[in-house]
């Protein structure tokens, strides 16, 4: 039987990888979610596939394997029809996993940590994003972590995703939440553009491929995390306990196609078709997405999560800085929150 839920959970995960104000989850409320088109296309109504109704956040760099995986039929080829259903924000996709109405959704971490700190019947089988690629954008006029202080930075929420990341970057030049700088919620990453040009704040915390568009526009990158933080888990894959052990085969299927997914996305070979893949899907200019492909796979290949296997020690990191913020009391045990044996399953 499915836990019952009633806990805060929130970090949004929409367009352009930002966060979202926090939400009630609890086991008697309704997830809101949105069906979009079915993934698997019209070959996915064939009577041998079986049906995975999945939470995708959004529409944005952070889903790319996902879409690859797609486009390249691999998930017909393992035997599923794939259904999307739009979530917007972990809270909502937790919701949607306890109460039956999703059997698998992508969120960040944090937001699932809470929700299984509470005792939520959700556990973590896979890792999507390892790290980000947050950049921290400026009014030009500051080129120093220094001249941040007393500013005001653009975010969704003090608790959510992108201001825990903000934290842990600003930590490691010395200043500190409240005493050199204050959150500002305004919204996900297009939202705190606008929040910078209107000079309603003075820094702000965003992702690809808005970033570059900033820069380009003559806005300052103090700083981007993938380079500067070496681990920390961001993205994952969950699914309720019960329904992914009642499932294990259709569940390794399921990562399968999602690991095939990944090896298209670093294979160089695909490079000009992953970067025309984001360009339709995200609906951005091809610099920006090619742009976008070099943070991702091609420079470092530290943002997507390579045979979409969990980083131990990104995960400790998260939960370090979860704590730091305030979210979660701790000490937290990451290892209380993952089941690896399925992505491990995966050949």
């Amino acid at each position: 039987m499915r836990l019952r839920l009633n806990v805060i959970v929130g970090m949004a995960f929409v367009l352009a990888g930002c966060g979202g104000a926090a939400s009630s989850v609890s086991s008697g409320a309704a997830a809101s979610v949105k069906p979009v088109a079915s993934a698997s296309g019209s070959a996915a109504t064939a009577a041998n596939l079986t049906k995975i109704t999945y939470g995708v956040a959004g529409v944005s760099a952070f889903s790319w394997p996902h879409f690859a995986a797609v486009q390249q039929n691999f998930f017909q080829k393992q035997g599923i029809q794939l259904d999307e259903v739009a979530t917007q924000t972990p809270a909502t996709a937790a919701k949607a996993l306890v109460g039956g109405s999703l059997d698998i959704a992508e969120g960040a971490v944090d937001a699932f940590a809470a929700a299984t700190q509470e005792g939520a019947d959700v556990v973590m089988i896979a890792q999507k994003i390892s790290n980000p690629a947050f950049s921290v954008i400026t009014q030009p006029e500051i080129k120093t972590w220094d001249q941040v202080k007393g500013a005001k930075v653009a975010v969704s929420s003090p608790t959510e995703a992108a201001a825990i990341v903000f934290n842990v970057l600003a930590k490691k030049h010395g200043l500190q939440a409240q005493r050199d700088y204050s959150f500002q919620g305004v919204g996900i990453t297009p939202a705190r553009y606008a929040a910078l040009q209107s000079k309603q704040v003075q820094v702000a915390i965003m992702n690809q491929p808005v970033d570059f568009q900033a820069i380009a526009d003559g806005y300052n990158q103090l700083e981007r995390s993938d380079l500067n933080i070496d681990h920390y888990a961001f993205i994952v894959e969950v699914a309720s306990k019960a329904w992914a052990q009642s499932h294990r085969d259709l569940v390794t299927r399921y990562l399968t196609a999602e690991v095939q997914g990944v090896n298209w996305l670093y294979d160089p070979a695909n490079k000009a078709a992953a970067i025309q893949l984001l360009v339709d899907k995200a609906k951005v200019s091809q610099d920006a997405a090619s742009k976008t492909y070099d943070v991702y796979v091609g420079t470092n290949g530290k943002v997507v999560s390579k045979g979409a296997r969990f980083d131990v020690e990104g995960m400790r990191a998260y939960a370090d800085a979860i704590v730091d913020a305030g979210t979660l009391k701790g000490p937290l045990d990451p290892s209380k929150w993952i089941d690896d044996s399925y992505i491990s399953a995966v050949k």
